[in-house]
């Protein structure tokens, strides 16, 4: 058999209400076609390389998430993102933090490029963001070795 690579996203957010009290959320999340699109042009693209991963943004919308989407169905904001690589567990964790300035229902978040192109879609319950709450994002692509 060939060994083959295996690609998983995990979404987690920290909400931080002013008085102290917090909700965490964690849950898979779903590559789109336009992640997987983006994966392949830069591994193969010999010029016009897609930009890096650079922004999670965070919408409104809960509808379940489907591979054909090309991103957040309601966007509210983006924000700059870390992105880092750990070679022992051949992960990329990309995190960014949302604070007063973004407000409401926040039920979506996906990882992005400063071209708008998605890497994947995660809905999610979450209470409503105030101007004095916190929002911290993370996602953990992992990549495995599979047996194909």
């Amino acid at each position: 058999m060939k060994n083959c690579v295996g690609v998983k996203g995990t979404f987690s957010a920290v909400l931080t209400k002013k008085s102290g009290e917090t909700a965490e959320y964690k849950k898979h999340n779903m590559i789109l076609d336009s992640g997987f699109a983006f994966m392949a042009a830069c591994m193969t693209a010999s010029e016009g390389r897609p930009a890096p991963v650079s922004k999670i943004a965070v919408g409104l919308d809960d509808t379940a998430s489907q591979a054909a989407m090309p991103g957040l169905v309601d966007e509210l904001a983006a924000r700059e993102a870390i992105a880092t690589y750990n070679a022992d567990t051949k992960s990329i964790t990309v995190e960014a933090y949302f604070g007063g300035d973004v407000v409401g229902a926040i039920k979506e978040a996906g990882v992005c490029n400063d071209a708008g192109i998605f890497l994947d879609r995660s809905t999610f319950d979450v209470s409503n963001k105030g101007e004095d709450d916190e929002l911290t994002v993370r996602f953990i692509i992992s990549l495995s070795e599979v047996e194909g």
